[in-house]
This record gives structure tokens, C-alpha cells and sequence, in this order.
């Protein structure tokens, strides 16, 4: 959800490229991503749980193509603290990028 949300706003923004407002609200979004992945990591690294040895791939049946795939459910702990920490790099720089250019537009 969070980062339909980011796209919303950082779509909207290239769009109305003028509109200062739209890269700060993206600029938001993508501040509060990071935060949730500092948060996850804080926790992984305080709840470590130890692996059971059993895949995480659940398996469904599309019925409208009668094809059965593999999903992965997403668990935090298998994601690994690195995998995390890039993540959340990955946002603060859409953090940063988005401020920038809600800088150059110089609002009053």
C-alpha cells in the first residue's frame, strides 16, 4: 500500500511537474517506506527466528487458466538484515530525490 501510494504521487508529480507539493508528498511517502524498513530491520535483529528448514512457496490454482504456480508468502526473517538495509537505502534515496526536485521548483 505504501508503495502504491509513492507511485501515485511521484506519477503525479512527473506529470504536473510544477507542482511542489506533489514531490513533497513524495518525498513523504518515500521517508515513511524507509522508516518501515528500519523498523523491520530493528525487529528481525531483536526476534531472530530460527529457520525451520520449510519452504515458504505456496502453492494456488489459477482456475480461470487452470495452471497451478508457485508463490512466495513474504517473511521478513528469510528476507535477510542486508536485503532490508538495501531497501531502505533504495527509498531514503527516493526521499532525497524527490526533495530535490520539490527544491527546484522555489515555491513562494
Amino acid at each position: 500500500l505504501a508503495r502504491k501510494a509513492y507511485g501515485s504521487y511521484h506519477v503525479a508529480a512527473l506529470l504536473c511537474k510544477r507542482d511542489y507539493s506533489l514531490w513533497e508528498r513524495s518525498g513523504d511517502v518515500a521517508s515513511k517506506i524507509a522508516n518501515i524498513y528500519f523498523d523491520a530491520i530493528k525487529y528481525v535483529e531483536k526476534h531472530p527466528v530460527p529457520s525451520s528448514g520449510e519452504s515458504q512457496d505456496e502453492e494456488f490454482v489459477d482456475v480461470t487458466n487452470n495452471v497451478t504456480s508457485k508463490s512466495k508468502k513474504f517473511n521478513p526473517h528469510s528476507a535477510g538484515v542486508d536485503e532490508l538495509k538495501s531497501e531502505r537505502i533504495s527509498w531514503i534515496e527516493h526521499t532525497r530525490n524527490a526533495y530535490e526536485s520539490a527544491d527546484l521548483l522555489r515555491p513562494n
